[in-house]
């Protein structure tokens, strides 16, 4: 069961255009985070997973402003999950509000763990946060600057805390089929373009779970991609 607790105040919030805070009761706990203990060299691995299949995988440092490592899992198009099945052809159609929008993916979310979440409308770079497009992403363990948890600016001597900002991409680039993407170039850009879904993982990224189409007709068109991000 899904409960919109309130309404968020985003004044100060420039990447975001909406956000509610929910609480899912009941959830399947299919969309999940594995954690290991600490290594010896202060490194967490953590497996970003649907129905118990890595679809992101990575290596955290203790170090806030150290970048992590981050692969590819198999592939979310092998997971073989009917939520999100179900809620594609639903979010592939115009975008009208905020509040029909997360009635559309409650599926999605009925797949989290049980909790608080925020869900916002927000405005993602179609990169891996270090200017490469984002599907571009090796499939082996590789350094990655925006998975960070904080970014020090040392010209500036400011720090920047993490915000969803990035994409990183749970599909196999063989999943990508470059005609259907064309069709969403006309109006990825629009206010009402329809929304893609993601998960906050850490720091600046992103774990895409539905849009990688869209995300690709925003990298070619050069604008951000509009997306309905999960934030727990």
């Amino acid at each position: 069961m899904i409960e919109i607790e309130r309404k968020i105040i985003i004044d100060d919030c420039l990447w975001c255009r909406e956000a509610a805070l929910i609480k899912v009761s009941g959830g399947k706990k299919a969309l999940t985070h594995d954690y290991s203990e600490p290594t010896d060299d202060y490194m967490v691995r953590s497996s970003f997973l649907l129905n118990g299949k890595p679809i992101v995988q990575g290596e955290y440092p203790e170090c806030p402003t150290c970048c992590a490592l981050l692969a590819r899992g198999y592939g979310i198009e092998k997971t073989d999950c009917e939520e999100l099945k179900a809620v594609r052809d639903i979010i592939n159609s115009d975008y009208t509000d905020f509040r029909t929008a997360m009635q559309n993916i409650e599926p999605i979310l009925d797949l989290l763990d049980n909790g608080y979440y925020v869900i916002a409308d927000a405005q993602l770079y179609p990169t891996d946060g270090s200017g490469h497009f984002f599907m571009n992403v090796p499939d082996e363990m590789t350094d990655t600057d925006a998975a960070c948890s904080d970014y020090y600016n040392s010209e500036f001597l400011t720090i920047t805390q993490g915000f969803p900002a990035y994409i990183y991409p749970t599909q196999s680039n063989s999943a990508l089929d470059i005609e259907r993407a064309a069709c969403y170039l006309e109006s990825i850009d629009k206010d009402n373009a329809p929304r893609a879904v993601a998960y906050y993982d850490y720091g600046f990224i992103c774990a895409l779970l539905d849009g990688h189409h869209k995300a690709y007709a925003a990298a070619k068109k050069g604008c951000t991609l509009s997306a309905l991000v999960i934030i727990p």
